[in-house]
């Protein structure tokens, strides 16, 4: 694997941000026949790609998305798990407002 970095992340307690031979690897690895596959890193830290994205030398791009994308877009779904399931709908909201307050 590349010791070369696609970003300079920072790094904690011995975590750290998927260098970019781990990116690459995984944008050329199985993607169980996806044509057009849409790659995202979920993390709490930014990796600090310019315009949020990074594309792998085979052409495919990796798009960053933090939790508070994740939560903004899960919270659009409420209303309609509310009448599906209201309990469901308040134990998901739960858990987005916990993630809101992690992050």
């Amino acid at each position: 694997m590349s010791s070369a970095r696609a970003f300079d992340g920072p790094k904690a307690g011995g975590f750290s941000l998927p260098d970019s031979g781990q990116l690459n690897a995984y944008a050329a690895g199985n993607l169980h026949g996806l044509d057009h596959p849409v790659l995202v890193l979920l993390s709490g830290v930014a990796p600090g790609w310019p315009d949020g994205s990074w594309t792998t030398p085979n052409g495919l791009t990796w798009r960053y998305r933090s939790y508070e994308d994740l939560c903004a877009a899960l919270r659009s779904c409420l209303p309609d798990l509310r009448r599906a399931d209201g309990f469901g709908a308040d134990v998901f909201e739960h858990w987005l407002d916990l993630i809101d307050k992690l992050v």
